[in-house]
């Protein structure tokens, strides 16, 4: 467990790491590279990943109200269970990530470049793409 809220780590490079049930809230990771990490269970608030590039990471169960991920590059990022209320998205890429079905609305309407979205349908258990997400729920006019 790691308690280092409002901590500033821009331009940092962090890999291979695991947070589990870590206190993060209000972490600065501007610029920043994760890659093949796992955030599970963690509070990451009010984090700001502003122009950050994360790839082969999991984020899991967390919490992410009102976190910042404008302009970040997300590749292979995998977002179950987290609650992303109030996450900004704006112009960020996201390729291969991975939402629930619940966290959807935090992508529909956002100027983002979406490539090879899934959508975890809890109630199947299965994992669609975000445009036949969108079929299903008839809501092809926002994509």
């Amino acid at each position: 467990i790691i308690n280092i809220k409002n901590s500033i780590m821009i331009g940092a490079k962090i890999a291979c790491m695991n947070f589990i049930n870590s206190n993060l809230n209000g972490m600065y990771f501007l610029f920043s590279t994760i890659e093949n990490c796992r955030f599970e269970g963690d509070n990451l608030r009010n984090c700001d990943f502003r122009r950050c590039e994360i790839s082969r990471t999991q984020f899991i169960n967390g919490i992410f109200e009102n976190a910042n991920f404008r302009y970040a590059i997300l590749r292979d990022v995998n977002f179950r269970g987290t609650n992303l209320n109030g996450t900004d998205f704006s112009n960020s890429t996201l390729d291969m990530v991975e939402f629930d079905e619940e966290n959807v609305g935090a992508i529909i309407n956002a100027n983002i470049q979406k490539s090879h979205i899934r959508v975890y349908m809890k109630k199947t258990r299965k994992t669609i793409t975000f445009e036949e997400y969108m079929r299903l729920e008839n809501k092809s006019l926002y994509i």
